[in-house]
């Protein structure tokens, strides 16, 4: 605050927004064209919103809920690890099926899961090079972390097999991720993400709303409590106070329509904040990519990538209810359903 307090109250979604229209100018395009994926997507819907007309085309990839986002953020936190809590489920799964390719927890991963943080509750085990100790709730954020890629998961289950050896570096590495931690300690990208929020959604000036949440969290998620809650708090106690732009978040039909992609099993923004957007911005098409994780335009899934280049090239859209299929990690998902659908088309 004593450094940056005459820009925090700037640091708003809108804000950006106008300096997005600002560099379009620069440039001399006529129109924005926009690729924005998680919190980049309600940035572009907030484009979109305050300059009618002026976007030639947005991409939407893991889409936030932006209404529940910025006017309902205890909801929109609580979807979330409810979201976080499934993909844990899924993931749990996997690992049983696939023994194989995942080596933690034999026939009952998630019995071993519960085993290992019990005991890391109970004493903290240290890491191979660095100083320190990795405790229970270090697991439950690196297992949080790795549910937002396939590609994590098998760190996630050799760290996990690691801790019970009594080395916690992987699961270590994997907390640090979560909190975008550099290796002086710092955090850049989680204050920022402060700055921002703080501003941008609704939340209240007190300190009782955010404890009752934090319990409600704890008795509901039992690994991913940590996401909601208690941890809200430091958004409710910024000292800003301003009042920025919270929706409607529309989509003007002189706009080009929007490609709005949601991943079927996101632990980050549920899918269901992908159907959401899609409908509030009106001028919007969905295309889902059927799979795991928050990652859908760095996972390069052929099927979605040529369908957004398609759609950036000429503006040709997906047709409706089209949907790509993306590998789950380790195979198939044993007794948890897992829809086979068709390739996207044309």
């Amino acid at each position: 605050m004593a450094r940056n307090g005459e820009l925090l109250a700037h640091m708003t979604s809108a804000d950006m927004a106008r300096d997005l229209d600002l560099l379009r100018a620069a440039v001399g395009d006529e129109r924005l064209t926009y690729i924005g994926q998680s919190y980049g997507t309600l940035l572009g819907a907030t484009y979109a919103s305050l300059f009618p007309g002026r976007a030639r085309a947005l991409v939407l990839a893991d889409p936030v809920d932006t209404d529940t986002w910025t006017n309902r953020p205890f909801e929109a936190f609580r979807e979330q690890s409810a979201s976080f809590e499934y993909l844990l489920d899924r993931f749990f799964a996997a690992c049983a099926a696939h023994q194989a390719a995942c080596g933690f927890g034999g026939e009952d991963p998630e019995s071993a899961f519960e085993l290992t943080l019990e005991s890391l509750d109970r004493a903290p085990v240290s890491m191979t090079g660095p100083p320190g100790t990795v405790d229970g709730d270090d697991a439950r954020l690196a297992a949080v972390q790795a549910m937002l890629s396939p590609r994590d998961r098998p760190r996630l289950a050799a760290s996990l097999a690691s801790a019970q050896a009594d080395d916690g570096t992987g699961l270590r590495q994997l907390a640090d991720e979560y909190y975008a931690r550099e290796p002086d300690g710092t955090s850049p990208l989680i204050d920022s993400q402060w700055a921002t929020l703080s501003v941008d959604q609704d939340y209240p000036h007190a300190v009782a709303p955010f404890l009752a949440a934090g319990r409600h969290a704890a008795s509901l998620f039992p690994h991913a409590f940590g996401n909601s809650g208690y941890s809200e708090l430091a958004f409710g106690l910024s000292p800003v106070r301003r009042r920025p732009f919270r929706g409607p978040f529309v989509n003007s039909s002189k706009s080009g329509t929007a490609l709005v992609i949601g991943m079927t099993h996101d632990p980050n923004t549920p899918y269901a904040w992908a159907k959401r957007l899609t409908a509030d911005l009106g001028n919007a098409r969905l295309l889902t990519l059927r799979g795991d994780g928050h990652d859908i335009l760095s996972s390069l899934n052929p099927c979605i990538l040529g369908q957004a280049l398609l759609y950036l090239e000429d503006g040709t859209l997906p047709p409706v209810g089209a949907t790509c299929q993306r590998e789950p990690p380790f195979g198939s998902y044993g007794n948890v359903a897992h829809r086979r659908c068709r390739p996207c088309h044309r």
